[in-house]
């Protein structure tokens, strides 16, 4: 089977290749890496491919695979390859692992993968997520293959369920699968991964460290306001929000709002929109003074929310007050902050319910409930902090179990 796959990817390659031509005529950066696609390195790689002592190698797709890598602890420690699917995931893991060995995967054919394996003798192949690509799973036969976070869309089960035997052939390669959640460990078993499947304890963002804040940063030192911190909003949920605070300030007028849109680019007509209000609003990096009562801040830089957290007596996580899918509570959580959030969690259904479970979470389908439970924190401070440390519990929890489990799946055979 893996002959007529190659086939087709040959064929699907050849076809191709007068549009990628054409790009690369057209524009440098389409050709970029083309070398590492075809398993031609710089001497320099070579030679630190060949000196490393049976390195763990992993696979990642792009920029968010390789971000997960930092839940891996310790990660990378001693000789690691890392091999990504993107530019851009590529990139980011030079940045953000500058000890690693990181390259573009080769195309998906078995003696270019079998080139690489041979100047690295990796004594593991830890694939990330859903990255699955039978040539580099045939070619790494001789060393253990695991899945780390494994997940199975319903658009890729559609195709799997098609090509249930053959993959399963493909794929028999595969040892151990540590699935995201119980139902995509299902799916695993599902299309016949000869593999063991397990089911990782939590989301491996439970791996994280609360920034602390800089104790010499005056944005930190207490000015008695009550903030509300609403992470990662989106256009439709800042209006709602504004209108809620504006309420909530009417009986409580310690309070204060900062809001962080998802998207920077956003910073300014947020800022215009709450002006519009008559809210007194500022961007967080122009801030030489703590959060005032009854003020609106906005966040406009990156990074810098995880810490704000810090700041808050309620947090809201956005992106679920409309059908978007909701976006990490997870960094609230270990900042011991109460949390809302709207009913729309499709996309961290499984980690929010970890903290709805201990009461530490509470979801909402609009603006009035969203009141209510602000109004029912800010009434009774000591409710808010009881579900703050649930939550910091609950994290803790996960991130023990996350360790342990990551920990075996990456340990040297």
């Amino acid at each position: 089977m893996i002959y007529f796959y190659q086939f087709l990817y040959t064929a699907f390659l050849a076809a191709a290749l007068p549009a990628a031509a054409a790009g690369a005529a057209l524009s440098p950066v389409f050709s970029r890496g083309i070398n590492e696609r075809l398993g031609i390195y710089p001497r320099r790689r070579v030679k630190r491919l060949r000196s490393m002592s049976s390195p763990l190698w992993v696979h990642a797709a792009s920029v968010g695979e390789v971000r997960l890598l930092g839940g891996i602890p310790g990660f990378p420690s001693g000789d690691t390859l890392i091999t990504c699917t993107s530019a851009a995931g590529r990139d980011t893991a030079r940045k953000l692992y500058p000890s690693a060995v990181t390259l573009l995967m080769p195309l998906d054919i078995i003696f270019l993968h079998r080139r690489l394996i041979g100047l690295a003798s990796p004594r593991r192949l830890l694939i990330m997520e859903t990255e699955l690509w039978p040539a580099m799973v045939r070619a790494a036969r001789s060393i253990p293959v695991v899945i780390l976070n494994g997940r199975l869309s319903d658009s890729r089960m559609r195709v799997y369920r098609l090509l249930k035997k053959p993959l399963s052939d493909l794929l028999s390669g595969v040892v151990e699968v540590y699935a995201s959640s119980p139902e995509h460990g299902a799916r695993f078993r599902e299309i016949g991964i000869g593999a063991r499947v397990r089911v990782l304890g939590a989301n491996l963002k439970f791996n994280y460290t609360p920034p602390r804040p800089d104790p010499e940063d005056p944005r930190y030192s207490g000015a008695g306001a009550r903030v509300v911190v609403c992470g990662s909003t989106h256009t439709g949920e800042e209006e709602i929000l504004a209108d809620v605070f504006i309420r909530l300030r009417r009986r409580f007028p310690r309070a204060a709002l900062i809001l962080s849109p998802r998207r920077l680019s956003r910073v300014e007509e947020v800022l215009e929109m709450l002006q519009k209000k008559g809210l007194s609003a500022e961007r967080w990096s122009l801030k030489t003074d703590p959060v005032k009562p009854s003020s609106a801040v906005v966040i406009d830089t990156l990074g810098e929310l995880p810490a704000v957290y810090s700041l808050a007596e309620a947090a809201f996580i956005g992106g679920s007050l409309i059908p978007h899918g909701g976006h990490n509570m997870i960094e609230a959580a270990a900042s011991g902050v109460p949390i809302i959030s709207g009913k729309h969690i499709q996309n961290f259904r499984r980690s929010a319910g970890f903290f709805i479970e201990r009461d530490g979470m509470r979801l909402v389908s609009g603006p009035k409930e969203l009141y209510n439970e602000l109004n029912d924190i800010f009434s009774d401070p000591r409710r808010g902090a009881e579900a703050g440390a649930r939550n910091l519990e609950v994290f803790r929890e996960k991130k023990e179990i996350l360790i342990r489990t990551i920990k075996e799946a990456t340990a040297p055979v």
